[in-house]
Parts: C-alpha cells; sequence; structure tokens
C-alpha cells in the first residue's frame, strides 16, 4: 500500500512540474504581434518601412517622393519595453526604440539615441 501510494505521489509531482511549464509566459507575445509589414502613418519628407520576420531579420524601407531611397536588412529583438534593430547593413550604429502597441494593427516608436529622443511615430501594419 505504501509504495502504491509513493507512486501516486511521484507521478502527481511529476505531471505538477512538468505542466507548470505550459502556463509560463515565454514574452514571444509581444514579439510575435511586431512580424509583418509596418507602414509610418506621420510621413513627413519620407516614409519608413519596416518588415518584420518571425526569424529575427528585418528590413527596413525608406521612401522619398514615391521612389525608394534606401533599403537596409537586419536583425531586430524585444527586451522589456525595447526594440532592438541591430546591424543595418550600409547605416551607421543600431537603433533603440521605446514601443506599444495601441491595438495589434497600430505600434507607436519612440527612438532614443545618446540621451535624445525622436517620436513617437506611429506604424500601421497592413
Amino acid at each position: 500500500m505504501m509504495k502504491k501510494q509513493l507512486v501516486i505521489v511521484g507521478i502527481t509531482l511529476v505531471l505538477f512540474v512538468g505542466l507548470s511549464g505550459c502556463n509560463e509566459n515565454s514574452g514571444n507575445n509581444n514579439e510575435n504581434k511586431f512580424v509583418g509589414k509596418w507602414t509610418n502613418l506621420e510621413a513627413g519628407f519620407a516614409i519608413g518601412i519596416f518588415d518584420f520576420y518571425s526569424n529575427g531579420s528585418v528590413k527596413t524601407t525608406w521612401i522619398v517622393d514615391e521612389e525608394v531611397l534606401s533599403t537596409h536588412s537586419a536583425t531586430w529583438e524585444v527586451k522589456g519595453d525595447r526594440l532592438l534593430v541591430n546591424g543595418t547593413d550600409g547605416a551607421e550604429g543600431d537603433y533603440n526604440f521605446i514601443y506599444s502597441f495601441s491595438n495589434d494593427k497600430t505600434l507607436v516608436l519612440t527612438e532614443e539615441y545618446m540621451g535624445q529622443t525622436a517620436g513617437p511615430y506611429t506604424y500601421r501594419k497592413s
């Protein structure tokens, strides 16, 4: 009888520990929201477009007067309330944005660079 109770307690413990990891928030919820094409809604002289891919790559495109001014490839990651765009080819430095979503289709980015901020800039997912 005692052996049977130990087996039941052991199985229960293994199931409890194993299944408790299923409820953990992996932190990917916001990362998944980024995936897709985002276009700047407040286009001044240039329209900015971010194409975020689930493999961690991003393509940035800048359009002026309906012509592509530049396109860069980079990687991206989310750390807390920060969106980091790293290793842009042909561009100096990396980008550090504070981000927020007002819904699944609207992204607000504020750039931080050398103690200064620029923005906020609103992007719409297409």
